[in-house]
């Protein structure tokens, strides 16, 4: 349990009489779907008994153990019996789905057809806490953990609620009613952080109920809050100020409420007088300042701005209208537009956010201006001619890509880069038998890919492999012991695989090992034989030409990213080809010139030896080349027996140099491997509803939203698609 060093004091007395410090305050109980309120308040043991008891599970050899979705056994071991599966979303929140295979009901199908009284285990955790104590009033080993659920106002919780999705108030009321729930030691000091954030009158009532029941069971309560109504129920008033900050930190008055009403300069006294008067209703809150005029007439004013060549100047725009501003060249107009409102209203936009958050970011200089008032958030969008690289799209540029990719990585479905072919699941039992049977005799290397292609440090995937007893790794294609292996350069991209074992294809171990590595890698085994290596995957598998893929992943299906490139064009699209007919002047003999890029001095070496060549095969040096046969400009251009032509020599310059001094004799021509989709193989064999991103990009932005706008989701994937679809309809409109 950790320990918090304590604040300095001189001595805390009385600290012998406490056996217990509780802090109940509003951080989130539970980060999965698993944990809900039953287990949380350990009434699930009790329910699970009841159906362990039943005929049905006697008959079946059922236990108790059967109906936890913590354990193997009972439960979907598809979700773990989460009952949901969580899709990553990279730059969006993560989306819960429905498991495919339970559909939500976290067990096995045979486990789901014991019933007790009537009903499933999946039917008694979609119970609500007021529905389950009627359900079974009869059973107090249930009855007597659910009660404080409703004590404190959580009587329509469902059972199997993931705590997860609770809100900060609710979770700490689950947390006292657990405390209210078990015995607990004696003499023990709860803590509360105000307790009655978001609630009604009628469940703070409830919550006070709570708390006099704690302290009848001879516990202390330290409650922070401001609500009088809770204030003025208090045994004990402690009243710190008398300010905040700086003005703060010291005792104004201590006792009972009465005691704190009647002390002069205590301004929580002040308001505490009017509740305690029998009768007396709270006053609305009035606002501590008054509205400034630009606020009350909707005009944002500035007055003196004198930034780079405005002079002083003071004026009103009228809040969400249309506002022009015109004027010659230089009079000002960028000035006021951009370095005076824009840059004051992201200055005071990042003055919001913490320090910590600030230091990433380019805070604007403060514009030279008296007074700006009445200013909203800003959102500059200059004129440029252009944006980002030679890559750059629209798409890109408008971030729908972005969310294009998200969509393709979470709902696409792969294809076969072989056949074409949807690709398919296989079991871990069908990778050992394809294994055995196709490597046969060979000695293996099973290695768990674990990260691929990110950047970061990646230390507690290091120790995490550490600690289960493996020994080596491959970082960045190299091998390397586990134990040598320091801090990763944290800004550079990134592959892992974890070296599971060293096994012969034929070995009875193979099973255990190729288990071990699937379940490390996710359901993907890297396979290492005879200095070759094939991926097997348990999700994405091409039986047809024994294919196996990695998890589909946003990177790929970007042209700027190493994992998405096409490996041809670089993710240019295009690639840079010799133009025959820009390197040959037909009007010139080879020995005149007539060979434009070779006149270059660094190609004249290369001239010579091909005009000796040539020469040698009866190709005149003398005549114009318009005027030679086809063969003889075949052999001059393509080359002949024993000597590459001008094509070749000029190609092999190219590489040679940055390419620039002889651009003018070559094109650009879409790329043949990608077809000048700038994508490689596996990114374009990936299809959403039969389009793969590459057409959906290429179409035009009024048929890209026909086409986005007819895109139809199943119950399942409804929930993945509506994040990325959220950011890419209004981009596209």
């Amino acid at each position: 349990m950790p320990v918090a060093t304590p604040g300095t004091c001189r001595g805390i007395e009385g600290a012998e009489r406490i056996a217990e410090v509780i802090l109940v305050d509003q951080a989130p109980i539970g980060s999965t779907p698993r944990a809900n309120p039953v287990t949380y308040l350990r009434a699930f043991d009790a329910i699970r008994a009841c159906f362990a008891r039943t005929e049905e599970a006697r008959l079946r050899h059922y236990t108790a153990a059967t109906f936890s979705f913590n354990v193997p056994g009972g439960r979907c071991e598809t979700c773990t019996g989460e009952g949901f599966e969580r899709v990553e979303m990279q730059f969006l929140s993560d989306v819960y789905v429905p498991c495919a295979e339970c559909g939500g009901a976290r067990f096995q199908a045979e486990v789901l057809e014991v019933r007790f009284r009537g009903r499933s285990i999946r039917e008694v955790l979609d119970l609500t806490v007021a529905e389950a104590l009627e359900f079974f009033a009869d059973v107090p080993e249930v009855t007597a953990r659910l009660v404080p659920l409703a004590d404190v106002g959580l009587d329509y919780l469902r059972l199997g609620q993931p705590l997860s999705t609770l809100s900060g108030g609710e979770a700490q009321r689950v947390k006292l009613a657990a405390h209210l729930g078990r015995e607990g030691k004696a003499h023990t000091l709860f803590l509360f952080d105000e307790p009655t954030t978001g609630l009604h009158l009628a469940d703070i009532a409830r919550l006070l109920a709570c708390f006099a029941r704690l302290v009848a069971r001879g516990h202390s309560l330290l409650v922070i809050e401001h609500h009088l109504e809770v204030v003025k129920c208090a045994d004990w008033v402690i009243d710190l100020g008398p300010e905040g900050g700086a003005d703060g930190g010291r005792l104004v008055a201590a006792g009972s409420p009465e005691t704190i009403a009647a002390t002069p300069g205590s301004n929580t006294g002040r308001f505490l007088a009017e509740v305690l008067r029998e009768g007396a209703v709270v006053a609305e809150a009035t606002p501590a300042l008054a509205a400034s005029p630009a606020a009350a007439n909707g005009n944002i004013r500035i007055v003196g701005a004198r930034e780079h060549n405005l002079r002083d100047l003071s004026l009103e725009l009228p809040r969400d209208r249309l506002i022009v501003l015109t004027g010659l060249s230089g009079s000002g107009k960028s000035s006021l537009a951009f370095d005076v409102l824009y840059a004051e209203g992201q200055r005071r936009y990042l003055d919001t956010l913490s320090a910590y958050a600030r230091q990433f970011l380019h805070v604007m200089a403060k514009p030279d201006v008296d007074l700006i008032a009445g200013l909203p958030p800003t959102v500059a969008i200059e004129q440029r001619l252009s944006r980002g690289g030679r890559t750059s799209t629209v798409a890109t540029v408008t971030e729908i890509s972005h969310y294009l990719r998200l969509l393709f990585a979470k709902l696409g479905v792969q294809h076969c880069t072989g056949c074409d072919e949807p690709i398919r699941a296989q079991s871990r039992h069908q990778i050992v038998e394809r294994v055995r049977r196709e490597l046969r005799g060979e000695r293996l290397v099973l290695l768990a890919p674990v990260v691929r292609g990110r950047k970061g440090y990646h230390k507690e995937i290091l120790a995490g492999a550490r600690k289960l007893g493996l020994r080596e790794a491959r970082i960045d294609g190299r091998r390397v012991p586990l134990a040598e292996v320091r801090l990763l350069d944290r800004y550079r991209e990134h592959d892992i695989d974890l070296v599971v074992a060293t096994v012969d294809a034929g070995a009875r171990t193979l099973d255990e090992s190729l288990e071990r590595a699937l379940r490390y890698g996710r359901g993907a085994v890297v396979v290492q034989a005879d200095g070759a290596e094939r991926l097997f995957s348990e999700r994405l598998f091409c039986p047809g030409c024994g294919l196996g893929f990695e998890a589909l992943d946003p990177r790929l299906f970007s042209f700027n990213s190493r994992q998405g490139a096409c490996p041809a064009c670089k993710g240019g699209g295009v690639a840079t080809v010799l133009d025959p007919e820009a390197m040959v002047d037909p009007a010139r003999p080879l020995a005149g010139g007539a060979l434009l890029p070779f006149e270059r001095p660094e190609l004249r070496r290369e001239k010579r030896r091909l005009l000796r060549a040539l020469a040698q095969q009866d190709v005149s040096l003398d005549r114009a080349f318009g005027k030679l046969g086809a063969r003889q400009r075949r052999l001059v251009l393509d080359g002949g027996p024993g000597f590459p032509g001008a094509t070749a020599l000029l190609a092999r310059a190219l590489e040679d140099t940055d390419g620039e001094a002889l651009a003018a004799f070559s094109i650009e021509r879409p790329c043949e491997a990608c077809a000048g989709t700038r994508l490689n193989p596996r990114a374009r064999a990936v299809r959403l509803h039969g389009r793969t991103i590459a057409e959906l990009t290429a179409l035009p932005v009024g048929a890209a939203e026909g086409a986005i706008d007819k895109l139809r989701f199943g119950s399942r994937e409804a929930p993945i698609a509506e994040g990325p679809l959220r950011e890419i309809v209004p981009r596209l409109r």
